[in-house]
C-alpha cells in the first residue's frame, strides 16, 4: 500500500483492497475499521509493513535514527499468527487490549531499543498512554498466565488447538499444510543483513 492509500483508509469505511483470505489477511493491513482514524505515526508503520517485506511483523523507529528503523521478524509460527491477528486488530480498530498485547511481546521480546522508547511510539500510533496498558497485562501475565505474555499465551491456546483438530497421525499432513501457510519466515526479510533488524526466534 503506498502512503496515499494508508492516508485515504485513515478514515471510515472503504472497500478492502486486498484478498479477505486466511494467508494475505496476515501479510498485510488493510483499511481502518468505520470511525476509527489512525495517527500519521500508524500510517507510516502500515506503509512499512504494507511493503514489499511481507515477513516483517512490526518496524521500530530509534529517536536518533527514525530513518532506519528496525524491522522485528519473530520465527515462531505460532507466535507470528497470533502477534499479526492483534496487530491488524490494533492497527483497524485501535483494540486497547490487542495494542497492549503487542506492546507487552515488543518490550519483552528485544533489547535493541530501550522500554520507554518502544512504548513511546506504539504510545504515539495508537494515540494513549501504552506503558499503562502494558502494565496492566502484565499484572493478567502473572496471575493467569504463569508469567507468559498474552501473546504467548494464546499462541500456546492456538498449537493445542491445531493437535486437537489434526492430531491424529492420518491428519498430520494437514496440520503441517496450515502451519505452513501461515508461516510467512521464507518472504524476503527487511534489508537483508542489516545490523539493526531484530530476529527473535521464540516468545514468552
Amino acid at each position: 500500500m503506498t502512503f496515499e492509500g494508508a492516508r485515504a483508509s485513515a478514515v471510515g469505511s472503504q472497500p478492502a483492497p486486498f484478498p479477505e483470505d486466511p494467508v494475505s489477511c496476515y501479510l498485510v493491513i488493510g483499511p481502518a475499521k468505520p470511525g476509527y482514524k489512525r495517527s500519521q505515526a500508524l500510517i507510516r508503520q502500515i506503509e512499512h509493513i504494507n511493503s514489499e517485506y511481507t515477513g516483517v511483523d512490526y518496524y521500530l523507529f530509534p529517536t536518533d535514527s527514525p530513518e532506519e528503523p528496525a524491522a522485528v521478524v519473530f520465527q515462531d509460527t505460532s507466535i507470528k499468527v497470533i502477534f499479526r491477528d492483534l496487530r491488524t486488530n490494533a492497527m483497524c480498530s485501535g483494540d486497547r487490549t490487542a495494542v497492549a498485547a503487542i506492546g507487552q511481546l515488543l518490550v519483552g521480546q528485544q533489547n535493541v531499543l530501550s522500554k520507554a522508547t518502544v512504548l513511546g511510539q506504539l504510545s504515539n500510533e495508537f494515540g494513549f498512554d501504552v506503558g499503562a496498558a502494558v502494565s496492566e497485562l502484565d499484572q493478567w501475565s502473572m496471575q493467569e498466565a504463569g508469567g507468559l505474555s498474552k501473546i504467548a499465551f494464546e499462541a500456546q491456546g492456538f498449537l493445542r488447538t491445531m493437535e486437537v483438530l489434526y492430531g491424529k497421525p492420518e491428519l498430520g499432513k494437514n496440520r503441517d499444510n496450515m502451519l505452513k501457510s501461515f508461516d510467512v519466515c521464507d518472504k524476503p526479510v527487511a534489508r537483508p543483513g542489516r545490523a539493526s533488524d531484530i530476529l527473535i526466534t521464540t516468545g514468552t
